[in-house]
């Protein structure tokens, strides 16, 4: 291998890896390399005359569904949700996983590449999908940009498709939350933090690692006129760091609305049981129990991706 090939060998491997995060466990293989090589209609959808309108229609239906779900709304349709919902509503989450790693191995198989295994893992409290994709290192720039838009590309044309369906016929509670956090889980894999699909998209494009370094980088004053950087990387910079912040201090936003409005819940339900403590009876536990799921549930996975964002920032790398 040259040493150019070597690096592309060793950015493959490290994509490949991308899932494998703190708080990553039960890992489990549901289809070979063999068996996604079997659905050849899939890769079909990245070819130049779909590739782009239905990319189109994806990033409108995402604009629309954070637009249309205010936090306060997300609030409100979460703390709704019953015992049994919330149950449909994981088994949803894992479905829209695995529909997003199709995504970046249709993508590779489009391309030329073969890929690995596919399956699902438990990320904390939520189930989580993983591909190997490793055969990136063989691949062009352009083709490498399929591959890591390809995960979010497939995420949203599935989940567009279920919100329609369920729209227009399910009207199913726990459906909607699974499309509106689909949305969201969306629009954090395109930050481009440390891992994420974003992240790949913006090096394998700009050739930026660290968009709040090249910002620093960028304004900081430098004596050596050779490092300066061009006007239109600048833009491309500045561009990126405001769209980043734009999306945290969204995503920032419904956490906390979330997390307080469940709160609020759970600590009314823990007060209204207090009261009957006296007439306290099993079928009294079995009605707490369900009525507070959905709001100890959302505590539980608001606590769950605060303490993922601290382990990404603690012992996060630059893959």
């Amino acid at each position: 291998m040259s040493l150019k090939t070597e690096l592309n060998h060793d950015q493959g491997i490290k994509k490949q890896n991308r899932n494998q995060k703190p708080g990553t466990w039960l890992r489990i293989q549901l289809l070979s390399s063999r068996d996604i090589q079997k659905f050849k209609i899939l890769p079909t959808l990245f070819s130049k005359l779909l590739f782009l309108p239905v990319t189109a229609m994806n990033v409108s239906w995402l604009l629309f569904m954070i637009f249309h779900y205010p936090p306060h709304e997300v609030a409100e349709l979460f703390i709704g949700l019953s015992a049994h919902q919330i149950v449909w509503w994981l088994l949803g989450i894992a479905v829209v996983s695995l529909f997003h790693e199709f995504g970046h191995v249709s993508a590779l198989l489009h391309c030329g590449g073969i890929p690995g295994g596919i399956g699902i893992s438990m990320h904390y409290l939520l189930p989580k999908g993983w591909s190997e994709i490793n055969d990136t290192w063989r691949l062009s720039r352009t083709d490498c940009l399929y591959v890591d838009s390809g995960g979010v590309f497939f995420q949203m044309l599935i989940t567009w498709v279920i919100y329609a369906l369920n729209g227009s016929w399910l009207n199913s509670r726990a459906i909607m939350a699974v499309c509106v956090t689909s949305a969201q889980m969306v629009l954090i894999n395109l930050i481009p933090n440390a891992g994420s699909d974003g992240y790949w998209l913006v090096k394998d494009a700009f050739g930026i690692e660290d968009v709040s370094q090249s910002a620093k980088s960028m304004f900081r004053k430098s004596s050596d006129s050779s490092q300066s950087i061009k006007p239109n990387e600048k833009i491309i910079i500045i561009s990126l760091l405001i769209a980043r912040n734009i999306a945290l201090i969204y995503l920032l936003t419904v956490v906390i609305i979330v997390f307080s409005a469940a709160a609020a819940r759970l600590i009314q339900e823990i007060s209204s049981l207090l009261v009957e403590i006296s007439s306290f009876s099993p079928s009294l536990a079995c009605s707490f129990l369900s009525n507070s799921m959905s709001s100890v549930m959302v505590v539980i996975i608001v606590l769950q991706n605060v303490i993922s964002s601290i382990c990404q920032m603690m012992y996060g790398r630059r893959t």
